[in-house]
């Protein structure tokens, strides 16, 4: 951080700052190659009379491939994931104001306020079908909604040179266990990851905050004893906060913008009135 201050005579102040810091990110994880959810055997009335056996997965847990599989990890399904290398947020701050004592003890400030915050974490999906063919799959929906043969149903695979054991996993995932699909699910960039692959964690958002603040404060002095140290603060704010930090249209063999939505934030406040008191006892 660094601040500046000149003081143009004994009234009158200039401040200027400027500041670099790091923004909060939360990991979102998600990847079912090494997670995955097994249900109990639901029997009878709730909770399932499996519980009373004391072992309410009779058939046993999923257990997540992991990377055995290699580089087939987790396809026939689609995935999220968080980048290995994912960046974290950062945010410029930055202000410049004049303060200026009035009449009457009274201290008004004027200030512009700004942050600039980049490489926000954006939800991207990559299986997005290229413009041009979800453009042809509107003016004709059969274009891209016909049924066609699946070439990476399971029984269509080869199992020589396959990792041991892919295929039993395989069978079971939505792409590998259909025999026909529609040839929109052929025509995203990786079809192999059922149409979606969606990162939570692309380094491409950004936002921004400006703001006039106006500031007065009225220091009482003289009367009585009760007002000794009695002071009158009134501020305002008139802001604005902007973001681009998501897609209007970001669905997997679908449509997904070529650029991001920038828009006012749901947490924009553009006006803030405040009044505040200060008494110190003695």
């Amino acid at each position: 951080k660094v601040g500046v201050s000149w003081a143009i005579n004994d009234k009158t102040v200039l401040r200027g700052g400027w500041g670099l810091g790091y923004a909060f990110a939360i990991e979102l994880g998600g990847n079912t190659t090494w997670t995955q959810n097994t249900n109990y055997n639901q029997v009878g009335t709730t909770p399932s009379t499996q519980f009373n056996t004391g072992n309410p997965y009779p058939t046993g847990l999923v257990v997540p491939p992991g990377s055995s599989f290699g580089l087939l990890s987790g396809v026939g399904n689609g995935q999220s994931f968080d980048q290995r290398d994912r960046q974290i947020p950062f945010v410029q701050q930055f202000s410049f104001g004049v303060q200026r004592e009035l009449p009457g003890s009274i201290v008004l400030d004027v200030s512009y306020v700004g942050t600039r915050t980049s490489r926000l974490r954006v939800g991207t999906q990559f299986n997005a079908l290229p413009t041009e063919i979800f453009n042809k799959c509107t003016q004709d929906p059969t274009f891209c909604t016909t049924q066609v043969r699946n070439p990476f149903f399971w029984q269509n695979l080869n199992p020589a040179g396959l990792p041991p054991g892919f295929l039993d996993s395989y069978r079971n995932t939505s792409l590998g266990a259909a025999s026909a699909v529609q040839v929109s699910a052929l025509m995203i960039p990786f079809p192999l990851f059922n149409n979606s692959l969606f990162s939570n964690t692309e380094p491409i958002g950004s936002s921004n905050y400006n703001s006039l603040a106006v500031r007065l404060e009225k220091r009482i002095s003289g009367g009585g004893a009760l007002i000794r140290g009695l002071s009158v603060l009134t501020s305002f704010t008139w802001s604005r906060t902007m973001a681009a930090n998501g897609y209007l249209n970001n669905g997997g063999a679908g449509l997904r913008d070529k650029d991001l939505f920038y828009a006012v934030t749901g947490s924009d406040r553009p006006f803030d009135l405040a009044f505040a008191g200060t008494w110190g006892l003695p």
